[in-house]
């Protein structure tokens, strides 16, 4: 049950260190810990050099910023065992996620990933971690469901890599996405991994999301630009049958309302 850890890093000098000893600490340790520095400004790689001296760490600089899809496609090409997980720079896994989370892809094995369920934190004004929300996420009973359902994004997320390489790596060249891959990859790589796969949800707090509510709301516009481009896209990759029907929330986002 080998796997691979994969923590994308961007400017995260002040996290980064939770995000890599949970990784380290795992209870069925990594055989790999993959860190892509993004060409941080920071001091991001001087928290990286810390961890030198462990084996299972590979550290790649990328020459320049990239977005993260660019960068977990260069990760994805250096994986070697059957699982990965992606933990960003800034959140951090529970002990035992992993080996939740691969147990339950062992005993699935049409499943293109796992995942559980993850709690929100935000920091006060004396800068400490205080926990904001507790996402259940539900099981999801059709790639239909996802669409009308899919709210806060899945995580942790643990994929087969064998099946994330099938439907060829995160989306860098959609004419019709200006950003390049830098927002929306996760949605966008579930959303097409549930179009041909199956999936299994492990019903355990199992991942830890550190969530900016300002960072969010600036990229409203962004997020509804990609959320609305790409379901219309699946819905007519999934053969057309339905046609969608959106509507603007209280918090100005575009959310699918209904297919009909």
């Amino acid at each position: 049950m080998d796997y691979t850890i994969v923590i994308p890093v961007y400017n995260m000098e002040n996290q980064l260190q939770h995000a890599i000893t949970s990784a380290i600490n795992q209870t069925h340790p990594p055989a790999d810990i993959l860190i892509y520095d993004d060409a941080s400004s920071d001091n991001s790689m001087t928290v990286i050099n810390r961890y030198a001296n462990d084996k299972r760490i590979q550290v790649v600089r990328m020459k320049q910023n990239s977005g993260i899809s660019v960068v977990l496609n260069a990760a994805l090409a250096k994986v070697r065992t059957p699982y990965m997980i992606q933990l960003d720079g800034d959140d951090w896994l529970e002990p035992n996620a992993a080996i939740s989370l691969i147990e339950a892809l062992e005993h699935r094995p049409g499943a293109a990933f796992s995942y559980g369920n993850h709690r929100l934190w935000s920091i006060n004004e004396h800068k400490q971690s205080v926990l904001w929300d507790q996402v259940i996420q539900p099981s999801f009973n059709s790639k239909y469901d996802f669409l009308l359902n899919l709210g806060y994004m899945l995580n942790p997320r643990c994929y087969r890599v064998s099946c994330v390489r099938k439907v060829g790596g995160w989306i860098t060249d959609d004419p019709d996405d200006p950003w390049k891959g830098r927002y929306y990859e996760d949605a966008r790589m579930i959303l097409r991994l549930v179009g041909k796969f199956e999936w299994v949800h492990v019903p355990k707090f199992l991942h830890n999301v550190r969530y900016d509510l300002n960072k969010s709301a600036s990229k409203i516009k962004i997020y509804n630009h990609l959320r609305k481009m790409f379901y219309e896209k699946m819905l007519i990759s999934w053969g057309n049958e339905y046609r969608p029907v959106w509507e603007m929330n209280a918090a100005g986002r575009i959310v699918l309302k209904k297919l009909v």
